[in-house]
C-alpha cells in the first residue's frame, strides 16, 4: 500500500474519530473523500464518517474550509438533509460526522433502474428543493448538487449530502493544482450553471439549475449536453439554453418540461426566484398528476417561510393562504385614463365590482370557517388526535411519502416483490388500509415493486470465498472481479469488502466484486532494502484513460490500488497519489484521486 501523504493519518476500521465515533468499514470512496460506517459508542448509533484524502487533507485552507463547512451544515435540521452531527477537531484528520443513510446516490439509482416515471422524478426533486430551500434561508449554498450527491434512502426519501465537498476542492485547484491544470470552477462540470462556467462565483441560483440537470437526468437518463465535449460543450453550455427534455422523451407533459426548463434557464433571473418556488411548483405538479389534493395557494415571500417538514402540506403552511383569507383580485379602481364610459358609469361600475368583492370575501370566510371546522372535528382536539389513512396503492414511494407525512403520517417498506406489470418503487399494498382512522405519526406499512428482474445483495462478508460464491449464486448474481489483501482482522479466506454492497437492488446477473484477505501481513525480510536507484518514477498518468494508465503502471512494476481498479476503465485520469516524478517502492500502488467521464477534455489535455 502507499503510505499517507505527510499529515494526512490513514483512517481504517477500528479506529475511533473524535475520540467516540470507531469506524466499522468503508462504504464508498469519492475523489475527495472517503467514507466509513462507523458507530457513535456514547449513544449506540450507526453514523457515517467522510474524511478528506490527499492532498486535500494536507492542504490548511481545504482542511479548514471543510471544518467551516460542516459546522455551518450542522445548522441545518431538515428532513432532505443527509445531518450532520459533529466535526473532528484539528490534530486529527479532517473529517465530518453525518447520518448514515441506508441507501444509494441517484446516480447509481439511475444506473440501476433507468429513468424514472414523470411524476416520481417530480416528486424525487421537489425533495431536494425542500432540502435546498432549507439551506439556502441559512445562507448555505451547496455548489455542487449532482445526482451524486443525492442519497435514496430504503423508504424513498431523498437527502443532499456533502456540503462543502466543492469549496474544499476548490481550496486546494486555486492553489496547488491551479498552477498544473488552470484555474476551474467548483462543483461537478455537467451540473454547473452556465454563469459559473463563465467565471461568477456559485449562488442560490447556480444551485437551482444544478437542480435542473437532476430532474432533467432523473426524467431522461442523461443530463442535458452529456453528447457535446470540449470548446462546443463549454460554448453552447454558456451561450445556449438546455435541450428540451421532451425531445428525448416525449410523454413528459408540457407542464414538467416547463419546469425543467426553467430551472435550466441560461440567465439567472429567468430561473425560480428560490428553491421554495420550485419546490412549490414541483410539488403541485406531482398533486395534479395524482389528483389527490389541489395545488397550494402561495402568498407572500416564501423564501423566509419555516418549513418543518420536506414536501408535505405541513412544510406549505408557512405560504399559503389561511383560512378564509382572500385571493388576490384585480383593484376595480385601476381604470385607464382612456375609459370610454362616462364617471356616473364608472362610479357605477366600481360600486358593483365593490359589492361582489364583499360577497366573495365573505363566502371565502364561510368556507374557510367550516373546513377548518370539519379539520378540527376530524382531527380531534386532544392528545390522541386520529386521522384517516389515505389510499397510497398505485402510488410510487416517493410520492407516497410526500402525501402521507402531509397528514401527519409515515410509510415503511416492509417488503419488496417482483412484478412483471408494475413500475419499480410502486406500491402494491398497504396497512393499515385506506380510510381507517389511526392516531398521528402512525407507521403505515406498504410493500413496494421490486421490479422484474431485480435482486437483493446478500452480505457475504466473512463468508469464506466459496461460500460466499455460492450465497451470490443462490441470490442470481455472479462473481466479479476477485481483489487480495490484508488484514490485521479478517482471517485469510474469508471475504473482507463486496462491490455492490449488501441490501442494493440490482439486475439479476450483476456482478459482484470481492476482496479476498490475505490475513495478517508477513514481517518484513530482514534482507536489505533495494536502493533508491532500483525504485520507479512515477509517470505521469493524467489524460490518459484508467486502462492505459493500468497497462502503463504495470509495464514499471506497479498497480492501481483496489478502488481505483474498479473505476470505469474509459474514464480519464485528473489527478493522482503519489505525483508524477515521484520515487516508490517497486510493487508500490497509485491511488487515482479524481477522473473525468470519456470525451471530456480537460486542462492541458490535447482532444
Amino acid at each position: 500500500m502507499t503510505p499517507p501523504a505527510d499529515g494526512e493519518r490513514a483512517l481504517k476500521p477500528g479506529d475511533v474519530v473524535a475520540g467516540r465515533y470507531r469506524l466499522q468499514e468503508l462504504i464508498g470512496e469519492g475523489a475527495a473523500a472517503l467514507v466509513f460506517r462507523a458507530t457513535d459508542e456514547a449513544l449506540g448509533r450507526d453514523v457515517a464518517v467522510k474524511v478528506l484524502r490527499a492532498p486535500l487533507a494536507t492542504s490548511a485552507a481545504a482542511a479548514e474550509r471543510f471544518r467551516d463547512e460542516g459546522r455551518a451544515a450542522a445548522i441545518l435540521a431538515h428532513p432532505n438533509v443527509a445531518a450532520v452531527f459533529d466535526v473532528a477537531p484539528e490534530g486529527e484528520s479532517p473529517a465530518i460526522v453525518m447520518e448514515f443513510v441506508d441507501g444509494e446516490d441517484l446516480a447509481s439509482m439511475l444506473r440501476r433502474v433507468g429513468p424514472l416515471v414523470p411524476r416520481r422524478a417530480a416528486a424525487v426533486a421537489a425533495q431536494v428543493a425542500r432540502g435546498l430551500a432549507a439551506a439556502h434561508v441559512r445562507g448555505i449554498i451547496h455548489r455542487d448538487v449532482s445526482s451524486r450527491n443525492i442519497l435514496i434512502n430504503r423508504e424513498g426519501r431523498a437527502q443532499i449530502a456533502d456540503f462543502g465537498i466543492a469549496q474544499a476542492m476548490h481550496e486546494v485547484d486555486g492553489s496547488e493544482a491551479a498552477a498544473r491544470s488552470g484555474q476551474r470552477p467548483e462543483g461537478s462540470v455537467g451540473y454547473l450553471a452556465p454563469e459559473v462556467l463563465a467565471g461568477s462565483p456559485q449562488s442560490a441560483s447556480s444551485d437551482l439549475y444544478g437542480l435542473g440537470v437532476v430532474l432533467f437526468e432523473l426524467l431522461t437518463g442523461h443530463r442535458p449536453f452529456d453528447r457535446l465535449s470540449g470548446a462546443e460543450l463549454r460554448e453552447r453550455r454558456i451561450q445556449s439554453p438546455a435541450p428540451s427534455p421532451r425531445e428525448l422523451r416525449p410523454d413528459i407533459s408540457p407542464e414538467l418540461e416547463l419546469i425543467t426548463m426553467r430551472l435550466l434557464a441560461p440567465k439567472p433571473n429567468e430561473r425560480y426566484v428560490n428553491a421554495t418556488a420550485a419546490a412549490d411548483a414541483l410539488e403541485a405538479y406531482v398533486v395534479q398528476a395524482n389528483r389527490t389534493a389541489v395545488p397550494s395557494r402561495p402568498v407572500g415571500p416564501a423564501a423566509g417561510a419555516p418549513r418543518a417538514l420536506a414536501g408535505t402540506r405541513v412544510a406549505r403552511v408557512a405560504a399559503e393562504a389561511g383560512p378564509g383569507e382572500p385571493e388576490m383580485l384585480p383593484d376595480p379602481s385601476d381604470i385607464g385614463s382612456d375609459d370610454p364610459y362616462p364617471e356616473s358609469d364608472t362610479m357605477s361600475l366600481r360600486s358593483t365590482l365593490l359589492a361582489i368583492t364583499g360577497v366573495a370575501l365573505t363566502a371565502l370566510l364561510l368556507v374557510g370557517g367550516v373546513i377548518l371546522a370539519l379539520r378540527i372535528f376530524a382531527a380531534g382536539t386532544g392528545p390522541d388526535n386520529n386521522v384517516k389513512v389515505p389510499s397510497l396503492t398505485t402510488l410510487t414511494l416517493a410520492e407516497a411519502i410526500t402525501i402521507a407525512e402531509g397528514m401527519g403520517l409515515r410509510v415503511q417498506v416492509v417488503e419488496r416483490v417482483a412484478s412483471s406489470d408494475q413500475p419499480v418503487d410502486t406500491i402494491i399494498s398497504q396497512s393499515p388500509g385506506s380510510e381507517t382512522l389511526v392516531p398521528l405519526d402512525t407507521v403505515i406499512e406498504v410493500r413496494v415493486v421490486a421490479g422484474s428482474g431485480f435482486v437483493v445483495v446478500p452480505d457475504i462478508r466473512g463468508m469464506s470465498e466459496a461460500d460466499g460464491i455460492a450465497a451470490l449464486a443462490t441470490a442470481k448474481l455472479v462473481r466479479g472481479a476477485t481483489f487480495s489483501e490484508y488484514s490485521d482482522t479478517v482471517p485469510a479466506g474469508e471475504l473482507i469488502q463486496q462491490n455492490p454492497r449488501p441490501g442494493v437492488q440490482v439486475a439479476s446477473g450483476t456482478a459482484v466484486d470481492i476482496v479476498v484477505s490475505l490475513g495478517p501481513e508477513p514481517a518484513l525480510s530482514p534482507s536489505p532494502s533495494p536502493s533508491l536507484a532500483d525504485w520507479p518514477q512515477v509517470p505521469d498518468l493524467r489524460c490518459s484513460s484508467i486502462a492505459d494508465a493500468t497497462a502503463l503502471l504495470s509495464a514499471i512494476g506497479l498497480t492501481l490500488d483496489a478502488p481505483s481498479a474498479l473505476l470505469d476503465p474509459t474514464d480519464l485520469v485528473d489527478t493522482f497519489s503519489p505525483l508524477a516524478g515521484d520515487l516508490v517502492a517497486p510493487g508500490s500502488e497509485i491511488t487515482i484521486l479524481t477522473t473525468a467521464p470519456t470525451g471530456t477534455v480537460l486542462a492541458g489535455c490535447s482532444p
